[in-house]
């Protein structure tokens, strides 16, 4: 609670140095959002669309757009968070030939909100038993419209050893994982680029008017 006090009276005691420095601040914060906006912007150009029929879950790189609908779903893990909650991921896989699955090419985690939770474990029955030829009433499919992020090496560890609780070796399992999550988070990128130009515009105007005051630090 002391700082803002403290920047209050500083503002009130040398308002040109209080004016430089917040749109100093907001210039940082503008260069920050944008960064990493963009960088969604341009995963954008290596989207992998799920209702293609070539798509390639090889190809996804950082910040990668995973999107469309999926009938498929693997098994899944969860993850203890730090307030005692629990997240939970599921593998998706691309099969060989989806029409008649014989083999799994690659997989990706997908993280998934606790109430979708119910509807993507039915997924994941339907596609083990369409895998092995059973006849069942398929689910409806699930949208997937996220950015691909780079796992941490304890959640892939994780991954891995859940792969190889459903039979692959550990050889298998690094193989076919893909190691990115994907979550439904495609409002993330315009989030970013909308604070991201708030910030640049406020620190254009702090300068703007810290220079029409005489560009300086004297009271």
């Amino acid at each position: 609670m002391r700082s803002p006090f403290r920047f209050i009276i500083f503002a009130i005691r040398r308002p040109k140095a209080a004016l430089f420095t917040v749109a100093l601040t907001l210039a940082f914060f503008a260069v920050f959002l944008l960064y990493f906006g963009f960088q969604y912007v341009i995963g954008d150009f290596n989207k992998v669309d799920l209702n293609f029929p070539t798509y390639d879950l090889g190809s996804v790189k950082q910040c990668s757009r995973v999107s469309g609908y999926t009938t498929n779903a693997w098994g899944h893990f969860s993850v203890r968070t730090s307030d005692s909650g629990y997240l939970s991921y599921y593998f998706i896989p691309q099969f060989d030939n989806d029409a008649d699955p014989k083999s799994i090419k690659k997989m990706i985690v997908m993280r998934v909100d606790s109430e979708d939770v119910k509807a993507w474990n039915a997924l994941s029955n339907y596609t083990q038993k369409r895998f092995v030829h059973t006849i069942s009433n398929p689910p409806e499919p699930m949208h997937i419209d996220g950015y691909a992020h780079a796992m941490p090496f304890e959640l892939k560890e994780q991954a891995v050893a859940q792969l190889m609780k459903n039979g692959f070796s550990n050889a298998e399992a690094n193989t076919v994982l893909v190691p990115y999550t994907v979550s439904n988070d495609a409002s993330t990128r315009n989030s970013l680029l909308s604070a991201g130009a708030a910030c640049a515009l406020a620190a254009i105007v702090c300068f703007v008017i810290w220079i029409g005051k005489g560009a300086n630090f004297r009271d």
